[in-house]
């Protein structure tokens, strides 16, 4: 298996509450995992525990072999690794072509500002247009690329949320709720974009927080159960959802 990322006993509570609990997985490259499960079950402290949003209490996390447990998420982003949050993190005051660039300019600048001039002499103005209308242009967003984003709708909004998770080339994307928010209508076109994104940056490795599980059956090649901070179940979309322990887990969830 070409594993890409690996969790060694991380765990980490808030106060008295253990989010995450001595979780152990291993994720293997250009593969598609969808993480499910109750509310606060830890699916996104997980993911904040990937991306350095926190760093874990105890335990290891190691990317491409090497241990990034203490790195900050700016050192794991130039390493390979992005996400987009359940909350839309977009400009709204600005077109939908100024936050990618933003987002792709982001990504390569460093604390040395020598490192920064750089970048700029490497890389041309006309360059990084050209690359930045590439990726409107797979996102389906080519007729919305000067619209300001307060005038996109919530579809558009989350396809521009990703595009700007997408616009560093990440190794491993980290996707939390991606439908969320979302008209039933709107879900094929998030399903079919995520899909896409396998054939459009090679080898990527997806990790996705999702409640719907249409999406997950849809996108998923591997689905990990987690509930009260433990991996619950972990396989097929198939053999977890005839989990006897998961569907008490969801169905004590809905009826507390």
């Amino acid at each position: 298996m070409r594993e890409i990322l690996r969790t060694a006993n991380i765990t980490k509570s808030f106060g008295g509450l253990i989010a995450v609990n001595n979780v152990n997985i291993s994720i293997e490259r250009g593969s598609i995992t969808a993480i499910i499960g109750p509310n606060g079950a830890g699916k996104t402290t997980f993911l904040n525990l990937i991306s350095g949003v926190l760093y874990p209490d105890s335990g290891r996390i190691y990317f491409e072999g090497r241990d990034i447990t203490r790195k900050p998420p700016y050192e794991r982003a130039k390493l390979g690794i992005t996400r987009s949050f359940q909350n839309i993190g977009v400009l709204q005051s600005l077109t939908v072509f100024d936050n990618i660039r933003a987002s792709t300019i982001g990504i390569r600048i460093s604390t040395s500002f020598s490192n920064l001039v750089n970048i700029f002499r490497r890389k041309t103005d006309r360059e990084l247009y050209n690359e930045i209308h590439e990726i409107i242009d797979k996102m389906g967003l080519r007729d919305r690329k000067w619209s300001l984003v307060q005038r996109l709708n919530q579809a558009e909004q989350r396809v521009l949320d990703i595009a700007m998770a997408i616009a560093a080339k990440p190794k491993l994307l980290l996707l939390d709720e991606p439908t969320s928010g979302l008209a039933a209508e709107d879900v094929p076109r998030i399903i079919k974009l995520i899909k896409s994104l396998k054939e459009a940056i090679h080898g990527i490795t997806v990790i996705l927080v999702e409640h719907k599980l249409e999406v997950v059956k849809s996108l998923a090649d591997r689905v990990i159960v987690m509930h009260e901070g433990r991996i619950l179940a972990d396989g097929s979309y198939r053999d977890v959802v005839s989990n006897r322990e998961v569907v008490e887990a969801y169905l004590g969830a809905s009826n507390a």
